[in-house]
């Protein structure tokens, strides 16, 4: 039976698609992580043939609403007109949107099996979206299940496991009126939030993290450096009774050497202190003389990271396209990345660090979790105003906390300022947009999560497999008729 005629049912999509984004953070609201995607899937099983068509419906109603914080810098901060920034970021919702439906044309092309489609197109298109044109890794579905019943299953199988099994559990609904027994499957998978979650060994120390928030509008930031830095070093000042001090993401806009004498001075106060400090400062490279986003640790705190995944458009500009330069006045271009992901040294343990959104790269810095205690993110969400952004980048820390079971310490310009336990747990938190400290306890943990050793391996293996299973199923019945 059809309820709706053809363009009503894309519309509806399209609407549940926009009704999903309120399951992510801000709102938090999980079951509309389901419910509308599974509405999505019954209104495809009727057209199957156009299943990509409802995909595309699905994802430009999710990404219009979900990453509508996008015109914010480029209007804002780039200084283009509101309507030409309200088209950009149009254009880079069809984008995403025809990148993610890519997936969804080629299985229905092979023929996947109707039930399998939409979870393993789904979780394709998310990866797809991770990896090509520099990758954009916001908004999985996986990490909107940080606080669900599925969000048990992140150690496991990783945000994009979640988001496979989020998606079958959709299809299941979608599909319950033709399986006996589909809702049993699905109250097993609502269930799964009582299965006794394994205690994380983390260590508190008596050491002390105070983590710094300027509360800089981005519109001021790289207009009164002096000042800027001044405000950061009042901050440490009053800082110094903690064991190590996390400054955010380019805190000293004044870029090395330039800044040299002044963190020379810093760290000979921080040998009378003890005191570690990770401070983020742009950094000439000394082979091209380009500048680096770098976290620098001072005094106890060892070593030097330069960021490895660069925000296209706003930190370098990629794909040669330099003609578009003109459509933004970001002060910080043609930075390079670094090439390792190199732990920092503290004498309370080893510390990961990332920059920015890198932290959504996890495959970037998988591999080095077990070598390290903490996780340290810092990063500018003044970019973003009061949208949307600063809290969805949050809820990727959380999930991410939770899948490698580390404690991640965020310090951000204007926010979101934490404290994240390795169970994805909110410990300490400072309100955003407000100048002060986060005093917060030394969490060390040395545990590793089957995702932190593996990685997507295993739902690779799964996906293939069901592929490889359905498509010899079909040859047979060929050879049989």
């Amino acid at each position: 039976m059809r309820l709706l005629k053809p363009w009503h049912s894309l519309v509806a999509a399209a609407i549940a698609g926009a009704f999903t984004v309120l399951g992510s953070a801000p709102f938090t609201f999980w079951p509309l992580l389901i419910l509308p995607l599974a509405f999505t899937i019954y209104l495809s099983e009727h057209r199957s043939q156009a299943v990509h068509l409802f995909a595309f419906a699905f994802f430009m109603g999710y990404f219009t609403l979900g990453i509508s914080w996008v015109v914010i810098p480029i209007h804002r901060f780039g200084h283009t007109p509101l309507f030409a920034a309200g088209i950009l970021t149009a254009v880079f919702v069809v984008f995403l949107s025809i990148l993610s439906i890519i997936p969804f044309y080629c299985t229905y092309r092979l023929r996947l099996a109707s039930f399998w489609c939409w979870p393993i197109a789904f979780t394709l298109a998310e990866l797809l979206r991770c990896t090509a044109f520099t990758g954009f890794p916001w908004l999985l579905l996986g990490y909107g299940h940080v606080d669900s019943p599925l969000g048990v299953l992140l150690p496991i199988i990783g945000p994009l496991g979640v988001t496979f099994a989020s998606v079958i559990m959709c299809t299941l609904m979608a599909r319950a009126w033709q399986y006996r027994y589909a809702w049993i499957f699905i109250a097993v998978g609502l269930g799964l939030h009582l299965w006794p979650d394994e205690p994380k060994p983390y260590v508190t120390t008596e050491a002390s993290v105070i983590l710094l928030q300027g509360n800089i509008p981005q519109a001021l930031k790289w207009h009164q450096a002096q000042q800027n830095v001044d405000t950061y070093l009042r901050l440490w000042h009053s800082s110094q009774d903690a064991d190590l001090v996390i400054f955010p993401e380019a805190a000293f806009e004044i870029p090395r050497p330039y800044a040299d004498p002044l963190l020379e001075s810093m760290e000979e106060h921080l040998d009378l202190l003890e005191q570690g400090v990770l401070l983020g400062v742009p950094s000439e490279d000394p082979t091209s003389q380009k500048m680096q986003n770098v976290l620098l640790g001072l005094g106890t705190a060892k070593g030097s990271y330069a960021k490895r995944h660069l925000v296209p458009f706003g930190e370098y500009v990629p794909f040669g396209l330099r003609g578009i330069i003109d459509l933004f006045s970001i002060p910080v271009f043609d930075m390079i990345s670094g090439e390792d992901t190199v732990l920092l040294t503290t004498p309370f343990g080893s510390i990961l660090p990332t920059i920015c959104y890198e932290v959504g790269f996890v495959e970037l810095w998988r591999s080095q979790v077990p070598l390290a205690s903490m996780v340290v993110s810092v990063v500018n969400n003044a970019w973003f105003g009061h949208s949307l952004a600063p809290q969805q980048q949050f809820q990727m820390i959380r999930a991410l906390a939770k899948a490698v079971a580390r404690p991640i310490y965020q310090a951000g310009n204007t926010g979101v300022t934490a404290l994240v336990g390795p169970d994805g747990q909110v410990i300490n938190q400072l309100e955003c947009f407000t100048e002060g400290q986060l005093t917060a306890p030394m969490i060390t943990y040395s545990g590793t999560t089957p995702f932190t050793q593996m990685g997507y391996f295993p739902l690779w293996l799964v996906m293939i497999g069901i592929s490889l299973a359905h498509w010899r199923s079909i040859g047979k019945r060929r050879k049989q008729t």
